[in-house]
């Protein structure tokens, strides 16, 4: 499993530099994505279906001069159904008390 940590969630997707994506393909790993305490994990076979889009244009790296692009994924963190499912469970109790 290839595991990177993100900062930023941006429109709902988190952007994973095409290094990492590659590393995926090549190694034939997952990829692990964490934000803010929260993971989402995808299984090495999901992970090129589960890619929104690549950035058209590249990015300049703050720490060295390389340039890469970006892959974003649809954030999703593991156990979002259950969680939603509760909140339902809930919000028809609270309904069924009137």
């Amino acid at each position: 499993m290839i595991k990177i940590t993100v900062q930023t969630i941006y429109n709902g997707m988190v952007g994973v530099r095409d290094k990492y994506i590659r590393q995926v393909r090549d190694e034939q790993k997952g990829l692990l994505i964490k934000h803010k305490g929260q993971t989402m994990t995808m299984p090495y076979g999901t992970v090129k279906d589960k890619i929104v889009y690549r950035s058209q244009k590249q990015f300049k790296d703050k720490f060295s001069k390389d340039t890469h692009h970006l892959y974003y994924f649809r954030w999703k963190p593991d156990g979002a159904d259950e969680e939603f499912i509760r909140q339902v469970e809930k919000d028809l109790a609270w309904f069924e008390t009137l």
